[in-house]
This record gives structure tokens, C-alpha cells and sequence, in this order.
């Protein structure tokens, strides 16, 4: 089975919301090109995304070459073209994008190159479950809390 590969965005988002282990259900480890990894790094090294880049294991940087002639007329940035790039030369990446065009791309690619390109998932698609689950990890923090701080708020008292 061929290993995901992330471009900067969901790798910003995530990182910064602390849900970058989200990425591994895809598969691990999770692939970083180059050209993304220079992108996240642009932030400083305070930045989640920054940190995660070198203190996560199964996040493993590679080089995916020259990008592919066939991706020139899609006018993707650098970091798309990269993970695009790798998964054309690697059969059933899994590409994790943000952007609209890329994924756009990926299902306008000719046929006898679409076949090596695995799922393609796009964060915006995911955002509203993002947004719920760190809802969901803030009323549970604010819930931990409050019971620490001597609170006696409890589930029975919210009914």
C-alpha cells in the first residue's frame, strides 16, 4: 500500500487545531515534500506546523523531483505540484489537498494517469467535522476545568 502524501494546508490546519494525528488515518507514515516543508517552515519556528515537522516520527520528508510536465496547464502552486508530482510516480498515493484546483487536477488528468493516483481528500471537505470535534475538546477541557477548580458542574446538573 502506497503512503499519503500531504501538501501545507491540511498540515497547518491541523497542527495548529492539535489534531495532526487526523493525518494518519490515511496511512503512515504521512509524506512531506520538500517544497511543502520549506512553505511550513516560512511561519518560524514557533508555529505548530513548524514544530510538528520535527518532532513528529511519521512525518517523513521526501523529494519528489521535477514536477510533472502534464500538471504545467493546471497553474498549481509549488507545494501542490509536489505532492501531485509524487503521487503521479508513485500507483495508489493518497493525496491529501486543500485547494479546489488540485483536486481539479487530479480528476482531469488523462486516464492512463489517473488509474495511479489513489483517493484525494480535500480539508474543506472535512471542516465542519474539525470544527466539531474542537468544539468538542474545548467544553471537554472547560468541563475538566471547572472540575478541578472545585466546580461541582456535572453532567446530571446540565439536564
Amino acid at each position: 500500500m502506497a503512503q499519503p502524501v500531504v501538501d501545507a494546508s491540511p498540515l497547518i490546519v491541523l497542527a495548529k487545531a492539535g489534531m495532526l494525528s487526523l493525518l494518519r488515518l490515511a496511512g503512515d507514515p504521512v509524506l512531506v515534500p520538500l517544497v511543502v516543508i520549506q512553505a511550513v517552515q516560512q511561519a518560524g519556528s514557533n508555529d505548530p506546523a513548524v514544530q510538528a515537522l520535527t518532532a513528529t516520527s511519521w512525518l517523513m520528508s521526501v523529494d519528489p523531483g521535477p514536477v510533472s510536465p502534464i500538471l504545467s496547464p493546471y497553474q498549481l502552486d509549488a507545494g501542490e505540484a509536489s505532492v501531485l508530482t509524487w503521487a503521479l510516480s508513485h500507483p495508489g498515493t493518497e493525496v491529501i489537498v486543500d485547494e479546489t484546483r488540485a483536486r481539479r487536477c487530479a480528476a482531469q488528468l488523462e486516464p492512463e494517469n489517473r488509474p495511479q493516483l489513489g483517493k484525494t481528500c480535500c480539508l474543506s471537505e472535512l471542516r465542519p467535522l474539525i470544527f466539531l470535534l474542537i468544539f468538542l475538546r474545548s467544553v471537554s477541557c472547560c468541563q475538566l476545568n471547572r472540575s478541578n477548580h472545585g466546580d461541582e458542574f456535572s453532567k446530571s446538573d446540565a439536564s
